[in-house]
């Protein structure tokens, strides 16, 4: 790696990763912020910091049952029809949480509920596309073969 702080060569040997890479940093960025999101329009409606947290707790459980299960389907079916699948189900999810808010007829139970979909089918994403990942690069470049080649030389 030549004294680098990041390690580019997964993004050069492979458009697909590079592609797949990007897309998951945007997708976990407009994650976070419609978390963000519904969690201060949840303290808008109820002035309740207690009804805040119950937006994390309940995407909690939904994202690790879903996280154990995605890992499962990806396995089970055509990983790349489960990570669009999964994609197309938080994105509306999304646009469902945003028509209820501009059509002002949300309310808190509305955004659990719509906070539990978005969390289970994002977390059944990711699992699938980590699920991916060993298909579209070399094996001398996944990370746990770079580190124990590492561990070896050292």
């Amino acid at each position: 790696m030549n004294g680098s702080l990041i390690d580019l060569r997964p993004f050069r040997a492979s458009g697909a990763f590079t592609r797949m890479w990007i897309g998951s940093t945007l997708a976990g960025l407009g994650g976070q912020l419609t978390l963000v999101t519904v969690m201060l329009h949840v303290f808008e409606l109820t002035e309740s910091t207690f009804a805040v947290s119950m937006v994390a707790v309940a995407g909690l459980i939904p994202m690790i049952l879903a996280g154990l299960y995605g890992g499962m389907l990806a396995d089970a079916f055509d990983r790349r029809l489960v990570a669009l699948i999964a994609a197309v189900i938080t994105f509306a999810s999304t646009l469902l949480l945003a028509a209820v808010t501009w059509a002002q007829i949300e309310t808190i139970w509305w955004l659990y509920a719509l906070s539990i979909v978005n969390a289970a089918a994002n977390s059944v994403g990711m699992a699938t596309r980590s699920a991916i990942i060993p298909r579209l690069l070399p094996r001398d470049l996944l990370a746990s073969r770079r580190r124990s080649t590492a561990s070896r030389s050292a």
